[in-house]
């Protein structure tokens, strides 16, 4: 039984049409692998890695009530109907959008 090419799952996710990235070793930024097809054999080249690129986490979006107490406190009512929509990125959790829903 013959060994898999250390690159196969890589190798078969582009066969397929997916997007895989590479970088050369000791670099921390992975960069889509059409900006490295310079690399003159960029599979065997020892210096460089490759990996199917993360499929992203979507997007969380909560809408909700604000209301406001008084001039200085704002708080998030929990029995009134909605009037904002919150987006957080679903890779970091941080706040990305506020919108008002009219």
């Amino acid at each position: 039984m013959t060994t898999p090419h250390k690159h196969a799952e890589v190798l078969r996710a582009i066969a397929d049409g997916k997007e895989v990235e590479g970088r050369p070793l000791g670099s921390k930024a992975w960069q889509s692998y059409s900006k490295y097809l310079y690399v003159r054999s960029p599979f065997t080249d020892p210096d460089w890695e490759w990996r199917v690129k993360p499929e992203k986490k979507p997007d969380i979006k909560v809408k909700a009530p604000l209301a406001q107490m008084n001039e200085s406190v704002i708080v998030l009512g929990y029995y009134a109907n909605p009037n904002i929509t919150l987006t957080f990125d679903g890779e970091t959790g941080k706040l990305i959008k506020a919108e008002v829903i009219k």
